[in-house]
């Protein structure tokens, strides 16, 4: 009878010891109890996923999740397993309780970005599981471990693209070399910075700013695991929506932080600064379809003509030929107005290598001329860092190419060089940072806006919170640019009261520094004989304009038609009269 019972109960347990412990347990709901959020199928990941192939299965729990499939106890099944990094605003990690496991499926990167959810576990970011507990950056090894399980082609492709080893952002170790940059530097290697700096910097200082910076750098699943879509928690997706380039991956503003910030012109505006939307994004257009790639090797630049094909035609034999679309069709700046590299600290850690930003939106962009005499739009930016060893002499309008990697560029900068006028912080290296402006098309500018006076002038509001330092700081300001024949010039002025104690550190431009330098960014004003607000009157066309030669010749055009019409007049009378007279003379007859 014991026997009958033994193997009784061992035809009970090897079936449930035989499969996953995973399945044994999640697929269980009365031994979930208590985490039902968690209790799951493998056949609805599978179908959630759609990695299930007929004849080949699918993926298995531990196959992206990894932990010990084989062990039934708690603590072992979950040994080595991945998990989300969710991230305090005091840059702590934070650990996985009940408190708030039922809210936290409300946690992905887009939505904390949005600021559209009540936060009230100070949650800044959410990363997803292939990343570097350390340093929060895209952790190669995992996505060969997990992804690339059953993706190893893609992995490999990802990881030799310009995102997936940040190609580009490395080649800026330092300030100074080889050249100075909005996003600072990239860590490198630690004594390359130092060179640059006249203070101490650890080791800690210099892993705080790398996880900053590496949260806005992407992975596989920021780009294909897509939670937040109604579709479940295992959801994937090949095609990568503009949502996902802009929301969804690396805490939610891998481009956000490039185009919105930065350049200032972004894709999904009004979430972010309360500014229309591209009019390509309210089209629901998604990125690659304007930006092509291969191998996951996306490509920067974007063609209007493969579109607009009967503008493109029309403005390549305009008097705007030398125009990209951007410069007319690209207005209002937001993002960044202003950024000093200064003594601060990061979650209250003190370092000498805090972004200070000043956060507003500019009128409309300045153009520039490019490397083949292309105007481009661009936001001009005050940028200074402070405590330099070494100095930079100025420069005149120079673009960011990178040898090997970056032949052309249309980003640009001018250094307007090293100042020694603060009454500490050693020396400090200031530059106008000019990204080109790539997004937020819609209603073409007015033509006053370019011709009016043939000076280029753009006007900027923007405020500092005390982002980034430990003092309640506030105030507000605003800029001026003027670009004309003689070069570009930039005019900071506060419009609330600055507290001056430390302003140092985040208004260094009181102390007398200028962000000028020389160059050509006129433009050709209206001819003097033009007072009519409707330049399409005269100029056929928003695609089709006249050039100004021909309009210069229009009086005397005009002239010559009111002589040559008089003439025929003449001529005509006469005959007329002739003819008359000829008329009289048979009636006498």
């Amino acid at each position: 009878m014991r026997a009958m019972l033994l193997i009784l109960a061992m035809g009970v347990l090897l079936p449930a010891l035989e499969a996953s412990s995973c399945t044994y347990c999640h697929e269980n709901a009365t031994l979930m109890q208590g985490y039902e959020e968690f209790v799951i199928t493998l056949e609805e990941v599978w179908n959630q996923s759609k990695m299930y192939r007929q004849g080949l299965g699918g993926p298995q729990c531990e196959d992206c999740h990894l932990g010990d499939a084989e062990n039934y106890t708690k603590e072992g099944a979950h040994a080595g397993m991945l998990s989300l990094l969710i991230i305090s605003r005091e840059d702590a990690l934070f650990k996985l309780n009940r408190s708030y496991y039922p809210k936290i499926d409300i946690y992905y990167p887009g939505s904390l970005a949005l600021g559209i959810i009540n936060n009230p576990y100070r949650v800044k970011t959410v990363l997803y599981h292939d990343r570097n507990k350390e340093s929060y950056a895209f952790n190669f090894s995992i996505a060969n471990a997990t992804c690339g399980k059953c993706h190893p082609r893609q992995v490999e492709d990802y990881l030799t693209s310009n995102m997936g080893n940040a190609r580009m952002q490395s080649a800026y170790p330092k300030f100074t070399s080889p050249a100075p940059h909005n996003c600072g530097y990239w860590l490198v290697n630690i004594s390359q910075i130092r060179e640059d700096l006249v203070v101490p910097y650890s080791e800690e200082q210099a892993a705080l700013n790398d996880r900053v910076c590496q949260q806005c750098h992407t992975s596989c699943l920021d780009c294909h695991y897509q939670p937040d879509k109604g579709e479940g928690t295992h959801f994937f997706s090949r095609r990568v929506e503009a949502s996902t380039c802009y929301f969804g991956g690396g805490r939610g503003i891998c481009h956000v932080g490039a185009e919105e910030y930065r350049r200032g012109a972004g894709y999904f505006r009004e979430e972010v600064f309360g500014l229309p939307n591209d009019v390509h994004a309210d089209l629901n257009l998604s990125c690659l379809e304007c930006h092509t790639y291969q191998d996951h090797n996306i490509t920067r630049s974007a063609t209007c003509g493969d579109c607009h094909l009967r503008e493109e035609a029309k403005l390549a034999k305009s008097v705007h030929a030398n125009l990209t679309c951007e410069a007319c069709h690209v207005s209002s700046l937001a993002g960044y107005q202003a950024t000093f590299w200064a003594p601060g600290d990061y979650y209250g850690m003190p370092t000498p290598l805090a972004k200070i930003n000043y956060y507003g939106i500019m009128n409309v962009p300045i153009l520039i001329r490019d490397d083949a005499g292309k105007w481009i739009p661009v936001k001009p930016m005050p940028q200074a860092v402070l405590n330099m060893k070494h100095s930079l002499n100025s420069t005149s309008l120079s673009f960011r190419t990178l040898p090997g990697l970056r032949n052309s560029s249309r980003d640009a900068f001018a250094v307007v060089g090293t100042f020694s006028s603060l009454p500490r912080y050693n020396k400090i290296i200031a530059w106008v940072h000019m990204d080109k402006v790539s997004h937020g098309f819609g209603k073409g500018r007015e033509c006053d806006s370019c011709h009016s006076t043939g000076e280029q002038r753009s006007y900027a509001v923007w405020s500092y919170d005390g982002e980034h330092i430990s003092e309640s700081v506030y105030f507000s300001g605003e800029s001026y640019v003027i670009a004309n024949s003689s070069g570009m010039f930039i005019l900071l002025r506060n419009t609330s009261e600055i507290p001056l104690e430390k302003a140092e550190q985040y208004a260094p431009w009181i102390y007398g520094i200028r962000w000028n330098f020389p160059g050509d960014f006129s433009i050709k004003s209206k001819v003097k004989y033009c007072n009519d607000k409707n330049c399409e009157k005269c100029h056929d066309g928003v695609h089709e304009t006249i050039k100004p030669k021909y309009l210069k010749k229009r009086p005397l055009l005009l002239s010559a038609t009111i002589l040559l019409l008089g003439v025929f007049v003449g001529i005509a009378a006469a005959a007329y009269i002739s003819r008359k007279k000829r008329k009289l003379k048979y009636q006498e007859k």
